[in-house]
Order: structure tokens, then sequence, then C-alpha cells
């Protein structure tokens, strides 16, 4: 009930389903819990999970990277270059939201597609 008040009253606000998607991938872990817990419709929780499926495993991968390059210190460089290809993918994902289409990466899409159709509560 109110999955469906919320995904009225963002049409009434003039939100439409694909300005949900950019946000969730906009707003992080954050933006996509919010879209995947409270929006029904599902090019939108599709977004959502594969933002924070993408945004998990690219702080975990940097992370890890960090870690690393405490110990040898030239792979900074490297960590750079991690950090420029991760925010292309994060604009490209943004981007393709916003001309509606579901588009998946490689194994985290496949993911999201399969678990974006099942209600969280």
């Amino acid at each position: 009930m109110a999955q469906d008040n919320f995904d009225k009253e963002l049409k009434q606000l003039g939100m439409d389903k694909k300005y949900s998607a950019v946000l969730a991938y906009l707003l992080s872990f954050l933006g996509g819990a919010i879209f995947l817990v409270i929006s029904k419709d599902k090019f939108v929780r599709f977004h959502a999970l594969q933002s924070i499926l993408y945004n998990g495993g690219s702080t975990i991968l940097l992370l890890g990277l960090f870690t690393i390059g405490l110990y040898f210190t030239y792979i900074f460089y490297f960590i750079w270059l991690v950090r420029l290809f991760l925010f292309t993918i994060w604009i490209f994902l943004m981007y393709m939201a916003y001309k509606g289409k579901e588009y998946e990466l490689p194994l985290i899409g496949r993911i999201a597609k399969k678990f974006s159709t099942k209600e969280i509560i």
C-alpha cells in the first residue's frame, strides 16, 4: 500500500521512473536501498539493486587496493586509473537509466535482474 502511494506521489511530483533510477545511482548505497524498498516498479528496483551491488563491489575493490598500496606505494598510480574507470562506468549507468534502458553489468546485472522482481517487505 505504501509502495503504491510512493509511486503515485513520485508521478504527481513529475518524477518519472527514469529519474528515480538515476537517483538510485547518484545517491549510492543509500539511494539504492531507499528505492529498492519503497518502489514497486521493476525498472527502478533493477537499477537500485544494481547500484547497491556496483557501489559495494567498487568499495571493496578500492579498499583492497588501498590496503595493498600501504605496502607497495607505486600501486597508488594504478588506483587512480581504477577510480577513473569506476567513475566512468558509474556515469554510464546513470546515462543508461536516464535513457530508460536496463543495461546489465556482466555479473552484477544478472543478479540484480533476478532479485529485483522479488518483494523485500
